[in-house]
């Protein structure tokens, strides 16, 4: 008796999906047609996105620092006092292992911090798309592709890593353009620095104090471009073979 009861609740569902096929269909295929206007969507999206990142890095690659820093004072920290224009801290503080003085001297290094991310940050976007457009190319994506790989691990330890080689080599020729960079950004933000250590020592003409300057940003450039150097290893694997 309860092989029959099973039988006709199997029949009985059989029959309703063959009635409700049609609508099963309808279903998929406005599933299908959804996912197709949402990709289109975002497609044109993030094209849009694309190339409006593209100009805004362009500009942002040659415009100095020293301009993006005067640009960074004027309008988020004096026209919406959004952020300390100047100073290591605030003025009432004193050097000390408390969270009031960490905290404000980490509110006012944002914008120095930011006044060289910005232009550094420019320079390696392009570079990276360039980078990435070159690699998406190569054989080794489409066999990494064919074995099942998800898009998200193709694109991160295969196309983002042999991207990233060349950016990596680059860093170790921008570090002296960066730390120049620092000096002027130093002098414009009121920071006790090397930069505003040479300001000063060109006022009193102290030759030996520019001098001492000069060669404490040679053997920083030399330090850390040995280490650039030393990192290359770990994300190149022929590079680590031929050593």
């Amino acid at each position: 008796m309860q092989l029959v009861n099973e039988l006709r609740i199997y029949a009985t569902a059989i029959h309703t999906c063959r009635q409700l096929r049609p609508l099963c269909v309808f279903v998929r295929h406005l599933r299908k047609l959804r996912a197709l206007a949402l990709q289109r969507l975002f497609g044109i999206i993030g094209s849009r996105l694309s190339q409006l990142a593209v100009v805004i890095s362009t500009l942002l690659q040659i415009t100095p620092v020293y301009l993006v820093a005067l640009g960074l004072i004027i309008y988020v920290g004096y026209t919406w006092r959004l952020l300390p224009a100047g100073g290591p801290y605030a003025r009432h503080l004193q050097p000390e292992w408390t969270w009031e003085f960490i905290s404000s001297l980490l509110t006012h290094a944002i914008l120095p911090m930011l006044s060289n991310i910005i232009v550094i940050g420019a320079g390696f976007t392009l570079g990276m798309r360039a980078l990435m457009i070159s690699v998406l190319g190569e054989d080794y994506l489409t066999f990494a592709r064919a074995k099942g790989l998800s898009p998200y691990t193709v694109l991160r330890d295969y196309a983002f890593r042999n991207a990233l080689i060349p950016q990596v080599t680059a860093l170790a020729i921008i570090v002296g353009a960066t730390l120049n960079g620092t000096f002027i950004i130093e002098v414009l933000f009121q920071l006790p620095g090397l930069g505003t250590l040479f300001v000063q020592a060109m006022g009193l003409r102290d030759f030996n104090t520019m001098q001492a300057v000069v060669l404490f940003s040679i053997f920083a450039v030399l330090t850390l471009t040995l280490i650039v150097d030393l990192a290359l290893p770990l994300l190149d694997p022929r590079v680590r073979r031929s050593a």
